[in-house]
């Protein structure tokens, strides 16, 4: 028998992870996570981002497009 993802998996949105240094603000990537928190550290992991740049990164999407 498969398995059921948990509610939590279930309730992954994309999320565009962005470093905000100056204008425009640089994509990292596209991330799919259920908050904007375990996006950020998500990108941190998969696109192995530098130290000095994490204090910078801010995550966009998931819920907030469908305001």
């Amino acid at each position: 028998m498969a398995k059921r993802l948990t509610i939590a998996a279930q309730q992954n949105h994309s999320w565009a992870v962005y470093h905000i240094k100056g204008t425009p603000a640089k994509l990292i990537g596209i991330i799919d996570a259920p908050d904007k928190e375990t996006a950020i550290k998500r990108a941190i992991e998969e696109y192995n981002v530098p130290p000095n740049e994490r204090g910078r990164l801010m995550a966009r999407g998931g819920t907030e497009r469908r305001k």
